[in-house]
């Protein structure tokens, strides 16, 4: 099916289901960021496969809403589709919200999957809509109505993230998490829901493959005092997993399961849950008292421990090798004039790293940009469609790997000739000035996530080379501190952020 017939098969379902407007957004039953294939229904019926975007759909309009990140890609991919390009201007805002009120008579109804969106979404959504009596309707599935050929969902083994990397066992980890619920205020609870399929891999020590670049694992899990349950295709299961969960008393239920499971619990127990990042089908399941708050595999995966900050400087090392020889070879071949293009360097970057000890594959598609199409964020190469490279001008590389000991995201700019232009010259000063600043006067330490990269610059002075998004953020910045294990913990007016130096991929 064409992009149109996709869209002409929605709108007449949603005129059978007496649908008025439907928001489909980039997501998964678990908010996840990067999503399998089964749960992309923004990219199957718009056509555009940038990471981030939503699409509203009335009856005479379809309109997809991103930000700055996908506004040429947006452009490309959804020209001839009839679909129209909403600009963002604050990817954190509801602009398509906006747009239903401003277009929808009162006592329209509007639909989502509840599984796709969020409780605390969905509370936002209901409540803008209600200002103007538009219903909200969050029961209705009637994407899977129109996609017929639906991808299943993967059936890759599940297995072990072993303690000698991991540095705790899953027994560990359970304890941890069980201590904190008991001092949960305003009292201590009997449940905690885990929904985020990265905290679910931190807390079983398990890896899968079920999202591409991802090593995680399509499941719930439901903490108690003194049970655990994980919710997971258990066919996916290896012997040794299988060992590890009896081992620790943990109980194994099908992943269909938890929403009876919720149902079922007794009224008067308490349950942990994050509503940013808890769906609301399975928040309305609950039968229990709710109490709110962060998940709190969350926030203790953020804090790396010993083992795993030896291991994320083995995993650089090797990392950092590959990408030489990746480098070496690159010069070599455009001094021979060998025809290179930007997917051959991708395909020769993803091969040194296949040849360090413990890579399972790319962390993301490596992002090779030469000249203008460096330009491009989150560009991806295709064979056919990407720039010839020459011995001139600028290369952008940002890729990463997948270890057992650890997870690389690196950027480089290249200058393959000597600077003449005042916009390559200008580049190259300031990629020499980052280096300096970031990684040469940090006595050996660094921030590697987002918030450690402002925070550094505001820590050294170095507040002008701010982004004006990061300037705005800075103002509620008090101070960086680091530990001696390599722990940075950036303190803001808001609260505190911690990582541990150059881990904070690694699960």
């Amino acid at each position: 099916m064409t992009v149109l017939q996709k869209l002409s098969a929605l709108r007449k379902i949603m005129i059978s289901n007496k649908v008025d407007a439907i928001i489909i957004p980039s997501a998964d039953p678990h908010q996840s960021e990067y999503i399998a294939a089964h749960w992309q229904e923004r990219v199957w019926i718009s056509g555009f496969t940038g990471s981030a975007g939503t699409v509203a759909i009335t009856h005479d309009h379809a309109g997809l809403w991103t930000d700055s990140r996908y506004y040429l890609q947006g452009e490309m991919e959804l020209r001839g589709s009839s679909y129209v390009l909403h600009k963002m201007t604050n990817q954190f805002a509801a602009p398509y919200v906006d747009f239903l009120i401003d277009s929808l008579p009162a006592g329209s109804t509007v639909a989502i999957n509840g599984f796709m969106f969020s409780k605390a979404a969905v509370d936002g959504i209901k409540k803008s809509l209600a200002e103007k009596k538009i219903n909200l309707i969050h029961r209705l599935d009637l994407i899977s109505e129109a996609w017929q050929d639906r991808p299943d969902l993967s059936d890759a083994l599940i297995e072990t993230h072993e303690e000698k990397y991991a540095g705790k066992s899953i027994g560990d980890k359970l304890k941890e998490i069980r201590l904190a619920m008991s001092a949960t205020n305003p009292s201590a609870v009997d449940y905690h829901l885990i929904t985020a399929l990265d905290d679910l891999a931190w807390t079983f020590n398990i890896r899968g493959k079920d999202v591409e670049y991802n090593p995680v694992a399509i499941a719930y899990a439901v903490i108690g005092k003194s049970d655990a349950h994980i919710f997971v295709n258990q066919s996916k299961l290896s012997d040794k997993v299988k060992s590890a969960f009896a081992k620790n008393k943990i109980k194994i239920h099908d992943y269909s399961e938890i929403i009876t499971f919720l149902n079922h619990l007794k009224e008067e127990t308490s349950i942990l849950v994050d509503p940013n990042i808890c769906s609301q089908t399975l928040y309305e399941a609950i039968n229990a008292t709710v109490i709110t708050g962060s998940s709190l595999p969350k926030t203790m995966k953020t804090i790396k421990n010993e083992t795993e900050i030896k291991h994320i400087r083995s995993v650089m090392k090797k990392d950092g090798a590959a990408l030489a020889q990746t480098f070496y070879w690159l010069e070599k071949a455009l001094v021979k004039g060998e025809k290179l293009d930007e997917v051959s360097v991708a395909q020769q970057l993803a091969y040194y790293r296949s040849q360090q000890k413990l890579y399972h594959g790319e962390s993301f598609g490596a992002i090779i940009g030469y000249k203008e199409n460096g330009a491009i964020i989150h560009y991806h190469p295709e064979k056919g469609k990407c720039k010839t490279i020459h011995p001139e001008g600028i290369l952008l590389v940002d890729s990463g790997g997948q270890y057992s000991d650890g997870t690389t995201d690196i950027t480089r700019t290249f200058a393959l000739s000597n600077p003449h232009t005042r916009a390559e010259k200008n580049h190259t000063s300031h990629h020499e000035r980052y280096d300096r600043t970031f990684y040469g006067q940090v006595s050996g330490w660094y921030c590697w996530c987002a918030i450690g990269y402002f925070c550094q610059t505001i820590f050294m002075g170095r507040r002008d080379e701010l982004r004006p998004w990061h300037r705005s953020w800075s103002r509620f910045f008090l101070k960086c501190t680091r530990t001696p294990s390599g722990i940075c913990s950036c303190t803001f007016r808001a609260g505190t952020h911690s990582t541990s130096a150059g881990n904070a991929h690694q699960q």
